[in-house]
């Protein structure tokens, strides 16, 4: 059975390419959190997208650095995270220019959602070695707009 923590996150740019969390993180069971670690561990010398990009666009090159960034220590045909884009049948949104320079995996997944107005769940299943990261619109009663 899957266990889904719920990661909704507003980002904001401040010098350069620092990322400031302005929302608290909810608390995470353990498989979810230590998907949470392995993400913050990962660096990504850069990362950018100007329109026409879309957040599906953004979910194929999440999806390939995952796997490429991930600890060495993981043996290669169980590193990465599978994802789901969810857009609830509406387009999807459209990323504005974004560029950033070594940031973590974590932080440029939650800034670029929280541009676009989505959000990402992480959840955990013991068949699958990897964490599942849904990506889908954020919840209407819910402040995940980017400021």
């Amino acid at each position: 059975m899957m266990k889904l923590a719920k990661t909704c996150f507003i980002a904001a740019v401040a010098a350069g390419a620092a990322l400031a969390t302005m929302a608290e993180e909810p608390k995470l069971d353990a498989e979810s959190a230590e998907i949470v670690q392995r993400m913050k561990a990962m660096r990504l010398p850069e990362m950018e997208f100007a329109p026409p990009k879309t957040i599906d666009d953004a979910v194929d090159f999440f999806r390939d650095a995952s796997k490429k960034y991930d600890s060495a220590e993981i043996p290669e045909e169980k590193r990465g995270f599978n994802f789901i884009l969810r857009t609830g049948g509406a387009d999807v949104p459209v990323i504005p220019m974004l560029r950033l320079r070594d940031v973590s995996f974590y932080d440029a997944l939650k800034f670029v959602c929280s541009h676009v107005g989505y959000e990402f769940d992480i959840s955990y299943e013991s068949d699958l070695d990897n964490g599942i990261v849904t990506i889908k619109p954020c919840d209407t009663n819910k402040s995940c707009d980017a400021k």
